[in-house]
C-alpha cells in the first residue's frame, strides 16, 4: 500500500465557497497525474510499483468535501477510484444552493463527530444520503468526537492557551467550536468535551 498525504494548506481559510473546494479536487487530481510519472519513470522508486486501478481517497473537512468531488472530475487514463471517505466533510455546493453531488460507483463512507461543533449540520450525511451503493455505503455518527482532533496539526494548535485543561493527559480547547462548558472534561484522542459531565469516562479513552 502506498498511503500519500495531499497538503492543502495553502488553500486553508474562511473564503472560497464552492470554487476553494474544486481546487482542492484539482490538487488531489494534479498530484496523482504525479505519481502517474514517477510509476512510469524508470528512475523512480515508484516505477511500476503503483495500480491506479485502486485507488481510494480520504478527506477531512473541506478535504472530505474535496474527495467526493474527484471521482465524477477525473479524467486521468487507467486512474479507477474504488473507495472514498469523507470524515467530518463540508458540502459547500449546498451552501451555495448547488445540488449535492451523489457518489457512485465505489465503495462510499462518511464519518460524522457527533460533537462537530464547526461543520454543524453533518453534511455528510447529505452524500451518504444520495449516494448510490457500489459495492456499499457507510456512515459512522461517532460519540465524544470534534471536528478538528482528528487533525494532529489542528490538535496541536488548539491544545495551547487553555483555561479548562483539568488534566495534562486530556487535550482541551479554547476555540468556541469545541470549549469545555463547565465542569465538562475533553476526552484524549477524538477530543470532544463532555458536555456537562465529570471526567468519569475519561478512562476509556487513554
Amino acid at each position: 500500500m502506498i498511503a500519500v498525504s495531499v497538503d492543502c494548506n495553502a488553500l486553508n481559510g474562511a473564503g472560497g465557497g464552492v470554487q476553494n473546494i474544486v481546487d482542492r479536487a484539482d490538487l488531489i487530481i494534479d498530484n496523482i497525474a504525479h505519481f502517474q510519472a514517477l510509476d512510469a519513470d524508470p528512475a523512480s522508486v515508484f516505477h511500476n510499483k503503483i495500480d491506479f486501478a485502486r485507488l481510494g481517497l480520504m478527506g477531512h473537512s473541506r478535504g472530505g468535501d474535496a474527495v467526493v468531488m474527484v471521482p465524477p472530475a477525473i479524467s486521468l487514463p487507467g486512474v479507477t477510484i474504488r473507495s472514498v471517505v469523507a470524515l467530518a466533510p463540508t458540502n459547500f455546493r449546498y451552501w451555495a444552493g448547488q445540488p449535492t453531488i451523489e457518489p457512485s460507483g465505489y465503495a462510499f463512507m462518511t464519518i460524522l463527530p457527533a460533537g462537530d461543533g464547526d461543520v454543524r449540520d453533518n453534511n455528510g450525511a447529505q452524500f451518504y444520503d444520495r449516494a448510490k451503493p457500489g459495492p456499499f455505503k457507510s456512515q459512522l455518527y461517532v460519540h465524544y468526537t470534534n471536528h478538528d482532533f482528528f487533525n494532529r496539526h489542528a490538535f496541536g494548535r488548539n491544545r495551547t492557551g487553555t483555561a479548562c485543561l483539568a488534566d495534562p493527559k486530556l487535550p482541551c480547547r479554547t476555540r468556541s467550536r469545541a470549549t469545555c462548558p463547565g465542569r465538562g472534561g475533553c476526552f484524549p484522542g477524538f477530543g470532544k468535551p463532555a458536555q456537562g459531565q465529570s471526567l468519569e469516562h475519561a478512562r476509556f479513552w487513554h
